[in-house]
C-alpha cells in the first residue's frame, strides 16, 4: 500500500501576506520577535513575551511598543488558560547553564533547577487543547546530546504530534565574522495532531533559498570592519585630522579600552582573543564579556596605529557593535539608564537574529517541510544517510580556508607542552570540543564523542567545514589511510589516519570500534605537532617521504606500517 504523505497547509505563503500570533518564552531582549519580523516582513500581529529579568524586560519594552506585551513572570507559574489557543508560534531559548561545557559549569542537565521552566512548558504543551502550529527552540549545542533533549524534549514533541528538523548552525557559516554554534529545533504540528509526530533525520544543512547562484556567492565572508561603530574607529594616520577629533575619539573609546594591568599579565598573549578590523572571524561573545577578559568570553579589537606598534591598544567591542554582529537592526537601542555591564550581559544571552530569521523562513514559509507516515520508505533512507547531512553550510574552498582564522594556543597543562596551531587542525579544534589526554602531549579526544562517534573521519571533517574537494582529491593532502593492526602480538582496533597538513605534522587518528552486534563506532583523536608523528611511531606507522623527480623542492608523503614493530 502506498504511503500516505501529507504536507502541512501553508496558507498565504507570500511573505507580505503572512501574519502570525506568537509567544516568546525566555524572551530576553526580543531577538526571536525581531527574527520573525525579518522573516515575514514585519507581519507579526500579536506577540506576548515572558521573562524574569527586569533589565531584559525594560529593554524589550523600550524597543517593542507595538502589538507586544512582556510579562515579568516565571514560565513555571503559567496556567493552561494562559496559553491554550493563544498563539500560532511558540519560541523559546531557555537557560543554557545546565548544558554548557564552559569552565566551571556543573552540567547538571535535567537535574538542574534552571530546567524547571522548560519542563513546566513541556507539561503545559501536553495539557492544552489548542496547541501552537509551530515551535522554535534554541540553545547551546550541547543541549542536543543532553538527557533532557533525548528524553523529555523528544518525547513531548512526538506525543503531541510535532515533526522536527534540527540544526547546528553558526553565523560564521553565512559570512558573519562571529563563531556562535547553537542548536536549533524547528517543530511543525502534523495534520494528524493528536496521533503523534514523525521525526526527521539529524542534522540538516542551513536552508538555501535560491538555486540559481553558486554556493560560494550566496554568503561571502564579511570583515569585522563592516560591523564596527564609525564613531569608535580611528582614521588612517595619513589623513588630516585635528587634536579635537582625537580627543573626542579617545573619549568615546575609553569605556571599552583594555586596562594596561590586563595586558601586562603573563597569560595575556595566549588567552586574549585578539582580532583586527580586517579579520573575518571572532570568538563567541558571552554574557561575561563585559567583566572577564578572555577569549572564552569573546574577542578584543586591536586598534593600534602605525605610530603605536610597540605599545598595543586593545578595546572591547561596544554593545552596539555586538548588536550589529548579532543581526539586530540599527533602530534597536538600550535604555540610556542601563549600565554597560548589563548591556553586554543581555547581548551575550541573546540570539543571532540573522541566523534565526533564515531558519524561521524555513519553518514558516517553506512548503517542502514534509510530514511522512511511518510506512514511508524514506524514513529508512533518512536513517542511513543522516550522517551525510552537514552542520555547516559552506563547503566551498574559500569558506573552508582557515588560513585567516584566529590561531589557537593549546596545551600548557596536564603534561602537554604549549603550542600554537593554525590551518585545518585549528579549524577542527575550534569547531568541536576537545579534551587533553593527560600526560600525552599533543593528543586530544573529542569532548563531543556522543555527537561524532557515528561519523567517519571524512564526515567529521566535512561537518567542521574542511574542504570537500580536498577531501576527495587524490592529489590533495587530505588522504585517509586505513590500517588493520591485527598483525601485532595483541589484537588492536583498525585505525584511520588523515594528515591535515602537507608536511604530515598534524592530523586525525581514528580508532574503529565494533560491538558484539557488528555495529561500528569511531573514536576520533586530534593530534598537534607534538603528538601526531610520535603517536604514529608508537603504533608502528611511519611517514614515508618520496622525492618528486619533477621538482627538487617538492616532497610527497605517505604512511606505511613498520613490519618489525611488535608493540603498540
Amino acid at each position: 500500500m502506498a504511503a500516505n504523505r501529507q504536507v502541512i497547509p501553508n496558507n498565504n505563503t507570500n511573505d507580505e501576506n503572512k501574519i502570525i500570533r506568537m509567544i516568546e518564552f525566555f524572551s530576553g531582549i526580543g531577538g526571536m520577535r525581531l527574527a520573525v519580523e525579518k522573516a515575514l516582513n514585519n507581519n507579526v500581529t500579536v506577540c506576548k513575551a515572558y521573562d524574569i529579568s527586569l533589565h531584559a524586560n525594560n529593554t524589550y519594552n523600550h524597543n517593542h511598543s507595538d502589538h507586544s506585551k512582556v510579562i515579568t513572570k516565571l514560565v513555571e507559574q503559567l496556567k493552561p488558560v494562559d496559553l491554550d489557543g493563544k498563539a500560532d508560534l511558540w519560541t523559546m531559548s531557555p537557560p543554557c547553564q545546565p548544558f554548557t561545557n564552559t569552565r566551571g559549569s556543573k552540567q547538571m542537565d535535567i537535574d538542574d533547577k534552571r530546567c524547571a521552566g522548560l519542563k513546566a512548558l513541556l507539561q503545559l504543551l501536553s495539557t492544552i487543547e489548542e496547541k501552537p502550529m509551530y515551535i522554535f527552540f534554541e540553545n547551546v549545542k550541547d543541549f542536543s546530546t543532553s538527557r533532557l533533549c533525548q528524553t523529555l524534549w523528544y518525547e513531548c514533541l512526538e506525543r503531541n504530534g510535532y515533526e522536527r528538523k534540527e540544526y547546528l548552525a553558526s553565523p560564521i557559516q553565512i559570512g558573519i565574522p562571529n563563531h556562535r554554534m547553537r542548536y536549533y529545533c524547528l517543530c511543525r504540528r502534523t495534520a494528524r495532531g493528536k496521533q503523534g509526530g514523525i521525526t526527521s533525520a539529524r542534522f540538516h544543512s542551513l536552508p538555501i533559498r535560491t538555486t540559481t547562484t553558486p554556493e560560494e556567492d550566496l554568503y561571502p565572508k564579511h570583515p569585522v570592519l563592516e560591523y564596527l561603530d564609525a564613531s569608535l574607529c580611528r582614521r588612517d594616520s595619513s589623513e588630516d585630522h585635528n587634536n579635537e577629533e582625537q580627543r573626542h575619539l579617545f573619549s568615546a573609546m575609553e569605556p571599552y579600552l583594555v586596562p594596561t594591568s590586563v595586558l601586562e599579565q603573563p597569560w595575556a598573549s595566549n588567552q586574549l582573543g585578539i582580532v583586527t578590523a580586517a579579520d573575518t572571524a571572532t570568538h563567541c561573545f558571552t554574557a561575561a564579556y563585559g567583566r572577564i577578559y578572555h577569549k572564552a568570553t569573546g574577542s578584543l579589537l586591536d586598534v593600534t596605529t602605525e605610530e603605536e606598534q610597540n605599545d598595543h591598544t586593545l578595546r572591547r567591542f561596544s554593545p552596539r557593535e555586538l548588536l550589529n554582529l548579532f543581526g539586530f537592526p540599527p533602530s534597536f537601542t538600550f535604555p540610556s539608564s542601563l549600565k554597560l555591564e548589563h548591556q553586554y550581559k543581555l547581548v551575550g544571552n541573546s540570539i543571532n537574529v540573522t541566523v534565526v530569521a533564515l531558519l524561521m523562513q524555513e519553518l514558516l514559509l517553506e512548503p517542502s517541510f514534509l510530514i511522512l507516515d511511518n510506512d514511508d520508505p524514506r524514513h529508512e533512507k533518512d536513517e542511513i544517510d543522516s550522517h551525510d547531512a552537514t552542520f555547516i553550510f559552506a563547503n566551498n574552498r574559500d569558506d573552508c580556508n582557515s588560513s585567516k582564522a584566529i590561531p589557537s594556543v593549546v596545551g600548557g597543562s596536564h603534561g602537554h607542552i604549549t603550542e600554537t596551531i593554525s590551518g585545518p587542525i585549528n579549524q577542527l579544534y575550534q569547531f568541536y570540543g576537545w579534551n587533553m589526554i593527560r600526560n600525552c602531549t599533543g593528543r586530544y579526544t573529542c569532548r563531543d564523542h556522543a555527537m561524532v562517534s557515528s561519523l567517519t573521519p571524512i564526515q567529521m571533517l566535512r561537518r567542521a567545514g574542511i574542504d570537500n574537494e580536498d577531501l576527495s582529491s587524490p592529489n590533495g593532502y587530505f588522504t585517509q589511510y586505513e590500517f588493520e593492526m591485527n598483525h601485532y602480538s595483541r589484537k588492536m582496533d583498525p585505525i584511520c589516519v588523515i594528515p591535515l597538513d602537507e608536511a604530515y605534522t598534524t592530523g586525525v587518528i581514528t580508532y574503529v570500534k565494533k560491538n558484539n552486534n557488528g555495529a561500528v563506532s569511531f573514536v576520533h583523536t586530534l593530534n598537534t605537532p607534538s603528538g601526531f608523528r610520535r603517536k604514529l611511531i608508537a603504533i608502528g606507522i611511519q611517514v614515508v617521504t618520496k622525492s618528486n623527480l619533477s621538482s627538487t623542492n617538492h616532497q610527497e608523503y605517505s604512511l606505511a606500517i613498520v613490519e618489525n614493530k611488535t608493540t603498540g
